[in-house]
């Protein structure tokens, strides 16, 4: 199995596992030419308010800026439309400019300040003398600036043909998983290449959408979540190659619904190995809540996973505060014989994190003297010094 990582300008890593490498895209569309582009600069100066003077004269006065423009107006600074292009056309092969943190806080301000701006990136996206680094800053820009034109552009440049010759165009669209409140167009856009694309492609999109209804109901639309919800259940339910599950799955999991639980649960104790990782995933990723939390112990407890799953989800209850019901599991898993060196090193780690609240329980004593009498192997031992702290426990 193949894990993708999406990297942008932003720090953000988003991974995706997919078992091919084979995908070609179809079904791209060229998007119709924008509107005119937008003013040059900023308007940084004052608006004015017309207000009646004591003697019954009309005298104009500065409008009061709320907080929230003058911030906007801090954020962006000097930079101009033509610096913004200037400073995108002039970026490095791997998209990178001098300052360039600053300039990115500047830049989406800017943006969102200038809606109609999204309009001169969509065209330098497009540009014959754009690479992959710079396509991938302009699509970052446009994705964070979030604005239902900078949307547009986004979705306009994706469907753009040098998107469909870029080699790394997965990671390009995978940016839509970000856009913190989907359009519908954008979600459109999203649904309809399900059925435009094959192979990685395809794949790809299926962790995207997840995403994208986890940030529709977030942003107050919840139809729309639920719509993709159901088209991932029907995707995961109606396929029989493991490729498809698994990806169907992961972004049914990356929802975050409680009303999902059930699939990842099912999936969690499959038979299919790849299933039980990406649904352990899914499930860590949202250990904090209590049904998830259970279900991850319940799992623990009673059932036989995969070294890697059951790694991953020994790891989510070292998240959080120490609960009763982890010790417990924790405890139950130092007395199994048939573990791998690897998850008995993610208890003793997991037993580690929870020691300072819960330093004399009985219940995690007697899990670190079961752990102790299982003579782990090195790297269990070296596991941030829980080794010394075992053998001081049981000469007690």
């Amino acid at each position: 199995m193949k894990t993708i990582r999406i990297l942008n300008f932003f720090s953000i890593v988003i991974s995706i596992s997919v078992a091919s490498t084979n995908g070609l895209l179809t079904g791209c569309t060229k998007s119709p030419e924008p509107p005119a582009a937008s003013p040059t600069t900023v308007n940084t100066s004052k608006p004015t308010v017309h207000v009646t003077s004591s003697n019954g004269n009309s005298v104009s006065q500065p409008a009061r800026l709320s907080l929230d423009e003058q911030h906007l107006q801090q954020r962006i600074g000097k930079l101009t439309k033509d610096e913004l292009v200037s400073r995108i056309s002039s970026t490095s092969a791997a998209g990178r400019t001098y300052n360039h943190n600053q300039f990115l806080w500047a830049a989406t301000g800017f943006i969102r300040a200038n809606p109609a701006s999204a309009d001169a990136l969509r065209l330098l996206y497009s540009n014959g003398n754009s690479n992959t680094g710079r396509r991938a800053l302009i699509a970052d820009l446009l994705t964070h600036a979030g604005t239902p034109e900078a949307q547009a552009a986004l979705i306009s440049s994706l469907q753009h043909s040098v998107t469909a010759g870029d080699q790394n165009r997965i990671y390009l669209w995978q940016r839509l998983s970000l856009v913190s409140n989907p359009t519908v167009p954008t979600v459109k856009a999203a649904t309809d290449r399900l059925t435009q694309v094959v192979g990685n492609d395809k794949l790809a999109i299926m962790h995207a959408l997840g995403s994208i209804g986890k940030n529709s109901r977030i942003s107050g639309n919840g139809s729309v979540a639920k719509e993709i919800q159901t088209q991932l259940e029907q995707l995961y339910a109606q396929n029989t190659e493991d490729e498809t599950r698994q990806a169907a799955l992961a972004g049914i999991g990356n929802l975050n619904e409680p009303k999902t639980y059930p699939i990842l649960t099912r999936a969690l104790t499959g038979s299919s190995i790849g299933e039980q990782l990406v649904a352990s995933h899914a499930l860590a990723r949202q250990s904090e809540t209590p049904a998830a939390r259970k279900i991850i112990n319940d799992t623990l407890r009673n059932s036989r996973l995969s070294t890697n799953a059951t790694a991953t989800l020994v790891r989510a209850l070292a998240v959080g505060t120490a609960s009763l019901d982890d010790l417990v599991t924790l405890q139950r898993l130092t007395q199994r014989t048939d573990l791998d060196p690897k998850v008995l090193r993610e208890v003793s780690l997991a037993l580690t994190k929870k020691m300072p609240a819960s330093y004399s329980d009985s219940t995690w004593r007697s899990a670190v003297s079961s752990l102790a009498a299982q003579s782990p192997s090195d790297s269990v031992r070296q596991a941030q010094g829980l080794s010394l702290l075992m053998r001081s426990l049981v000469a007690k």
